[in-house]
């Protein structure tokens, strides 16, 4: 008798637990587990281990353990809990509720969402309105794409229907070229990689924009569209002047609209004014130059400006000039404010078996040649200087070379001094060495330019040398 009861009471168990299974399939949910316990009293389910749970819409969740409040028609999920969307949009985190009377699905702790189309969400707690179909924080997150690239928001809506991610407040992006974009609002197309800001403020990095650790290159614009391959600046000011609290910088480019065509690599400017402590000094109905990224292409690189103690404020405009994949020349025109412009430049060109290297400065400047206190005068005075250096393989044990630097006179390279400094005297050498065996041999002249004021410049002094030793490796110069 005991044991008929026992068989009637499982029956009956089994009955009622496919009773409430299929009325939450047929209503809400359809839940699935390896183990399930009921609450009859209080109207509630609880499942565990592979716990995977459908919707009406489609949507699965996956979760360690689920408790359903069938009189609440509330879901709670934890441990491993997946959000999977019928689009393919997955929500990871240790927790989550799925409230099916306000449709609404939250995710707590370490939440992150990976969309379709390949960027990652995380924050501490998402919204996901099933109905409207936005995924939503109030929370600081972070928002990667495929590429590498960082932005974190203190709030975020994203649209599913539309696939516009959107956010206001206080928005950085770190792109992979550890540039960093500062926002007070950005909308991104994921489908399309597109994006939109507005109140556009730019750190660009120095060592990937070819500056010094002395200057900050940086932009401030209106609004920036970036797309995979352009990005366009309306109302943008740019400048690498080193940054100093409660100062503004020496100079400014400001262009009503700047694009960066990634593909050509060439930064073009329309209706672009440099302005010296905010005084218009040139305008560029049009002006371009190649990005950063570029070595080897024709065009305007990186304006600069300063001041210095002998000519005054300064700007140069180098110009590149690409003749070939071994030759090129760069043109340096230099303007200043108490002198007459320079014209400086380098040609650099490799050969098979050497290179060469050749720079220099020219200007009529109207200082008297030598003159220890740079008196003016009204004659202009051709002034200058060249620095060259080379070297030649005359076999694979024997090359030749020099490194001849010269002068017009002794105090051109001070007063212009936007070369390096060659303290009081330079020196100039032409050279041939080589091993012969074990023997190794060279010849040498040196000629020095004494830039000491007073001095005699025009009459350079010359040292043959010759050297043997008998004793060295044998060896190729390559």
């Amino acid at each position: 008798m005991q044991i008929k009861n026992k068989i009637i009471l499982i029956i009956i168990c089994t009955l009622s637990l496919s009773i409430f299974n299929s009325n939450l399939h047929a209503e809400e949910f359809n839940i699935s587990a390896l183990e399930f316990s009921i609450d009859q009293k209080n109207n509630i389910v609880i499942g565990e281990g592979d716990v995977e749970v459908t919707d009406s819409e489609g949507k699965l969740i996956k979760a360690d353990k689920v408790t359903y409040e069938k009189s609440k028609e509330f879901l709670l999920a934890e441990g491993s809990v997946e959000v999977i969307d019928v689009e393919g949009n997955i929500l990871k985190s240790d927790k989550a509720t799925y409230d099916k009377k306000r449709e609404r699905i939250i995710t707590y702790e370490n939440s992150e969402l990976m969309l379709k189309e390949g960027y990652k969400l995380t924050s501490n707690k998402i919204l996901y309105n099933t109905i409207k179909k936005i995924i939503s924080s109030d929370q600081n997150s972070i928002l990667t794409d495929s590429e590498g690239n960082i932005v974190t928001v203190n709030m975020f809506q994203y649209y599913l229907e539309k696939n516009l991610f959107s956010s206001v407040g206080e928005i950085k992006i770190i792109d992979i070229n550890k540039n960093k974009y500062f926002f007070k609002e950005l909308h991104v197309d994921t489908k399309k990689r597109e994006m939109i800001g507005s109140d556009v403020s730019v750190i660009l990095d120095q060592e990937n924009f070819g500056v010094s650790k002395e200057s900050d290159p940086r932009f401030v614009a209106n609004d920036i569209f970036m797309s995979k391959n352009k990005s366009t600046l309306s109302k943008g000011v740019f400048t690498v002047c080193q940054q100093k609290e409660g100062k503004c910088p020496p100079w400014i480019l400001q262009a009503k609209k700047i694009t960066h065509d990634k593909t050509k690599k060439t930064i073009y400017y329309e209706h672009a004014t440099l302005k010296v402590y905010d005084i218009p000094i040139f305008y560029f109905p049009k002006f371009f130059h190649p990005d950063p990224t570029v070595k080897r292409k024709s065009g305007f690189l990186t304006p600069s400006f300063g001041t210095k103690t002998n000519t005054g404020l300064f700007l140069r405009t180098p110009y590149f000039w690409n003749l070939g994949s071994d030759v090129d020349i760069t043109l340096d025109p230099i303007f200043t404010e108490k002198q007459k412009a320079l014209m400086g430049g380098e040609y650099r060109q490799a050969f098979d078996t050497g290179r060469i290297n050749l720079s220099g400065s020219f200007t009529y400047a109207d200082q008297s040649i030598g003159s220890p206190t740079f008196v003016r005068k009204e004659d202009d005075v051709f002034r200058g200087h060249i620095f060259t250096d080379g070297v030649f393989d005359l076999s694979e044990t024997y090359r030749a070379g020099w490194d001849i630097n010269r002068s017009t006179d002794q105090t051109y390279l001070r007063k212009f001094n936007f070369w390096e400094d060659p303290g009081n005297s330079m020196t100039s050498t032409v050279y041939a060495e080589g091993f012969r065996g074990r023997n190794y041999m060279a010849a040498r002249a040196y000629s020095f330019q004494d830039l000491r004021l007073g001095q005699r410049s025009d009459t350079p002094i010359i040292l043959p040398l010759l050297d043997y030793n008998g004793v060295g490796d044998a060896g190729k110069y390559g």
